[in-house]
């Protein structure tokens, strides 16, 4: 089926509410049930640090990727990524704004499986880390030149997600829901910047 068939549009807006309607933390939800399922993993030591670990790796294929560029001494590409990099903070901005609208309690908040569960009145929809993790994944994804550094991104971003409900203080669309807004705040950013980038090189030409 082609991408402009007119099936496309209603069946991929359908799909997406089911999605979000399986995900939405009710009980006997999808999302509840994944929570509950993995609950026993918030004993196993040192996940609380696996998130922060994989974090840490990707900052330094960021800086690796940054360091690349630099070397390559293409301004265009190295301005893209630049700024590209600064939509990882906005992201990060703009899933707090969430979180104080959504309000969403947190699973261990009535559970009390996590061991250091964050206090009332931090939220939980949608989760930071996840929006972190995935838009710095989407930023050395949009600038790495070798498919190895791309997957390694992505598998470090998962980690980084998956480990914040492995420890109990998220539901599985809390991540979910961070990991979409840190792709989708990086991805409009650096496509915004096209247009810009194709004037510049038109005027240097002339």
């Amino acid at each position: 089926m082609s991408l402009r068939h007119p099936l496309v549009l209603p069946a991929s807006v359908l799909l997406a509410l089911a999605a979000a309607i399986l995900l939405l933390p009710v009980p006997g939800s999808l999302s509840v049930r994944l929570h509950e399922a993995v609950a026993a993993a918030a004993a196993l030591p040192g996940i609380g640090a696996l998130t922060l670990v994989a974090l840490g790796l990707l900052g330094a294929l960021w800086l690796v990727v940054a360091i690349r560029l630099l070397r390559g001494r293409d301004r265009r590409r190295v301005l893209r990524f630049g700024v590209a990099s600064a939509a990882v903070p906005l992201a990060y901005g703009a899933s707090e704004g969430i979180k104080l609208l959504v309000a969403q309690g947190r699973p261990c908040w009535t559970s009390g499986i996590a061991a250091d569960c964050p206090p009332p009145g931090d939220w939980s929809f949608p989760s930071n880390h996840a929006t972190v993790a995935f838009a710095l994944a989407a930023v050395i994804a949009l600038a790495a030149e070798r498919r190895v550094t791309i997957w390694l991104a992505l598998v470090l971003a998962v980690v980084a997600a998956a480990a914040r409900v492995l420890e109990g203080v998220h539901y599985p669309h809390d991540v979910a829901a961070g990991a979409l807004l840190g792709v989708l705040v990086v991805s409009v950013v650096w496509w915004l910047l096209r247009p810009r980038e194709r004037a510049s090189s038109t005027v240097a030409r002339q």
